[in-house]
């Protein structure tokens, strides 16, 4: 969970500066810090399985936002107490988080693991030179013995994995009559 590793940096960063500042006796809102984060893990672990991920990052963007009113409140009681560089500081690692957040929403809204395997399996083989939606590309490659962009052109989902060549041989025969045992095994097991 990176990003409740970072929130928890992020929470953590806010609740020690002030601590080396105030006075023995100034109560600090530390329990209140352990609570939004309790609040953050909690949000984890009641997610449904495989949502935990957009439940965090979600929650953190509320506090990023400005839309969790506990983390309004210690903000509004440690800001006061911090230097004009430590606010700076921390205002750099808020917008620094927000980013990170950000960019996290945008690049995995709606996708899976799987998917973005795919999507990158699909750019790497565009960058051979290769179309991933190209059976005779996949043939061709099966023929060549590369294994590697086999394992793309698998791993990309764009071809039919029982694709024939022009004499009806599918890639199954083609790694067999390589003697392949890579190939063969490779193409087989992601066939079933």
């Amino acid at each position: 969970m990176r990003l409740a590793s970072l929130a928890l940096t992020f929470v953590l960063a806010l609740a020690l500066a002030p601590v080396r500042a105030a006075p023995p006796d100034d109560p600090l809102p530390l329990s209140r810090i352990l609570a939004l984060v309790q609040g953050l893990m909690d949000t984890a672990a009641t997610a449904p399985p495989g949502t935990e991920q957009r439940a965090v990052d979600q929650a953190v963007r509320d506090i990023l936002a400005g839309r969790n009113a506990e983390a309004n409140a210690i903000a509004r009681d440690i800001l006061p107490q911090l230097s004009p560089e430590d606010r700076e500081r921390l205002a750099a690692i808020a917008r620094s988080a927000a980013a990170l957040s950000e960019r996290s929403a945008t690049g995995e809204s709606g996708s899976t693991a799987a998917e973005r395997r795919a999507i990158d399996a699909r750019k790497d083989l565009a960058a051979m030179g290769l179309a991933y939606h190209d059976p005779r590309q996949f043939l061709d490659a099966v023929r060549r013995g590369d294994t590697i962009a086999v394992r793309l052109f698998i791993a990309g989902r764009g071809v039919p994995l029982d694709a024939r060549d022009a004499d009806g041989a599918s890639a199954l025969d083609l790694a067999r009559r390589s003697g392949n045992t890579e190939l063969v095994a490779l193409i087989a097991g992601a066939a079933r």
